[in-house]
């Protein structure tokens, strides 16, 4: 009896498992070129670095902190896309550098970039434009 009622336990676990994977959506994976590389600065992103900025008004000991994120464009055959880091840039930050493939997916506002390894960054979409066709 028991072991009947693990057997089914564990079947219905994996049925679940399956059906949430299943139910995902897959992402429209593209390739492109990365065309520009940069660093800003973002008000919106994290908090710099622990114990930068003390409670009160900042002095010229202590200046306040704004994190810096990392910027990319990536051109396709057919548009212009502008990305910026949704976190502060550190030592899990994407490396890309100017003239580098990218495979990447748009999700909404989000954009998603793969590296060489497999492994998925996401990041903020800040513009996407077609890029214009040469008449002749």
């Amino acid at each position: 009896m028991k072991w009947s009622l693990l057997l089914l336990t564990t079947a219905a676990a994996i049925n679940c498992l399956v059906g949430v994977a299943a139910g995902a959506p897959e992402r429209y994976w593209q390739t492109g070129t990365c065309t520009d590389a940069g660093v800003m600065r973002d008000l919106t992103v994290g908090q710099g670095r622990v114990g930068s900025r003390p409670f009160g008004p900042p002095s010229p000991a202590n200046p306040p902190t704004v994190p810096e994120v990392a910027t990319y464009v990536i051109e396709t055959q057919d548009d212009r896309v502008e990305v910026k880091d949704i976190l502060p840039v550190g030592a899990g930050s994407l490396n890309l550098i100017v003239g580098d493939r990218v495979m990447f997916a748009i999700t909404k506002k989000t954009v998603y970039i793969r590296d060489a390894k497999g492994h998925e960054y996401r990041f903020r979409l800040t513009k996407k434009t077609p890029k214009r066709m040469n008449s002749r």
